[in-house]
């Protein structure tokens, strides 16, 4: 899939573990801080395992993604206000693995707030799904469907069920394991056509996405930067042209970044020079489902504090377990990266 461009992501808006808000979460990770704690879960080699919780540890999943869900909406329908939207329909990214009690407690969390209208459209490709939201709200606006959209994501792997099963697969961070760092975050983005009246100084352009399906993670057996190379090269071929900066929105285990060391060799010719990737995870943990926002969010964030010109370019990339690889590249040269010093 490819996208044109002429779509506006106005601002963000949600939480992570570095706070309840945006903004707090996006200056601890300008200064490179986390909020990683231990639990009281051991890992196989009877460590603790470290998270990076923003929610009671002790608290399940069925509780903890509608508890994320409504402190992200109460940010997003500061945002929503702010440019004078009542309301907007949603497409919003979640783990592919909820339960249908799950499912159920996160619909309730958000149809019940009087932002989401009319509906919310589901995405559950887990890291993946919120660039995925991204491309298809981006389809609408340019179809003219509706005015703006509100994409994003939601998950939390800090639940002591979610937990104990990453420990079972070595796949938390370890003495011996390039594991990761469970997380949790709900953040949105607000999406509109760039026509649209509707301007703040927080305001980038989606300028192109792409995404493939690979193998799932639990298939693979050696690392293959095939699918990402795929992607980068859907990328590149329509928008040629190096980007500025790389967003990592993955788990931050060690397969994920060999997996990009594959690929970028196959696609130099849009790779900065030199070389410049950030990992979210070394920050937020695993966000999952959340993880391409909080990348988006967070380029918006360095375009702001660190432009490298009249119009900067960023590519912000995930991969799922489930085997779905999509990437987004976003520009412009944001005057703030606080929506709220908007006049």
């Amino acid at each position: 899939m490819t996208a044109d461009s002429g779509v506006r992501i106005v601002g963000f808006a949600g939480c992570t573990s570095l706070g309840y808000a945006l903004e707090p979460t996006l200056a601890a990770m300008g200064a490179g801080l986390n909020h990683f704690t231990e639990t009281e879960i051991p890992n196989l080699f009877g460590t603790p395992v470290t998270t990076g919780a923003l929610l009671d540890p002790d608290l399940p999943r069925i509780e903890r993604l509608p508890a994320l869900a409504r402190i992200g909406l109460a940010e997003m329908q500061g945002l929503l206000a702010h440019v004078g939207l009542a309301h907007a329909p949603f497409m919003v990214g979640v783990p592919s693995d909820l339960t249908e009690e799950e499912e159920a407690a996160l619909r309730h969390a958000l149809h019940a707030s009087a932002v989401v209208r009319p509906a919310v459209a589901w995405v559950p490709a887990g890291r993946a799904s919120a660039l995925l939201a991204l491309a298809r709200a981006a389809d609408l606006i340019r179809r003219g469907s509706h005015r703006a959209i509100v994409f994003g994501g939601i998950d939390s792997l800090c639940a002591p069920a979610t937990v104990q099963r990453l420990v079972a697969a070595e796949r938390v961070l370890g003495p011996h394991t390039e594991g990761t760092i469970p997380g949790e975050a709900a953040m949105f983005g607000l999406l509109v056509s760039d026509s649209d009246a509707i301007r703040l100084p927080t305001s980038v352009e989606f300028d192109t996405g792409a995404h493939v399906r690979g193998t799932p993670f639990a298939e693979l057996d050696r690392v293959s930067g095939d699918a990402l190379a795929s992607v980068l090269r859907a990328l590149r071929q329509e928008r040629p042209g190096r980007v500025d900066s790389i967003i990592a929105a993955h788990s931050g285990e060690g397969y994920f970044g060999r997996s990009f060391a594959h690929a970028y060799l196959r696609e130099v010719d849009m790779m900065p020079e030199p070389l410049d990737v950030e990992l979210i995870a070394d920050c937020v943990g695993d966000v999952g489902a959340a993880a391409g926002v909080v990348g988006l969010a967070f380029s918006m964030y360095r375009m702001a504090t660190n432009p490298v010109g009249p119009r900067g370019r960023m590519l912000v990339y995930s991969e799922s377990d489930t085997g779905e690889v999509a990437a987004a590249i976003v520009m412009g040269a944001p005057a703030s990266w606080q929506w709220r010093t908007a006049a």
